[in-house]
């Protein structure tokens, strides 16, 4: 049997636009299909910008593949993995903020 980790995520996206973040969570779901995702809503701290959480169970291959096609320069903390898409280069030039927490 595949040990299981949940995975909690932020992601503020620089747009608007619902259809951009859409976008972004679809493709996060063609790693791992049972991720969930919250509406979005408006930043209250970034301007101009949506974010959204989700979560769900992840394998350790889905993760593997969430941290190597998302971004390629990540900083890591305790579980906790977070990157700017102004300073790296995120799979959308949309994502403003992206973070995975595999600390559960």
């Amino acid at each position: 049997m595949k040990q299981i980790h949940d995975v909690v995520i932020f992601c503020a996206v620089h747009s608007t636009n619902e259809e951009d973040a859409a976008r972004i969570q679809a493709f996060m779901k063609s790693i791992d299909p049972e991720l969930g995702f919250s509406p979005c809503r408006e930043s209250e701290s970034l301007n101009d910008c949506l974010e959204f959480r989700g979560a769900g169970p992840c394998t350790p291959a889905q993760k593997e593949e969430l941290l190597a096609r998302c971004d390629d320069d990540w900083d890591e903390d305790d579980g906790t993995w977070w990157a700017y898409g102004f300073n790296t280069t995120m799979f959308d030039d949309q994502v403003y903020y992206l973070q995975f927490d595999f600390s559960f």
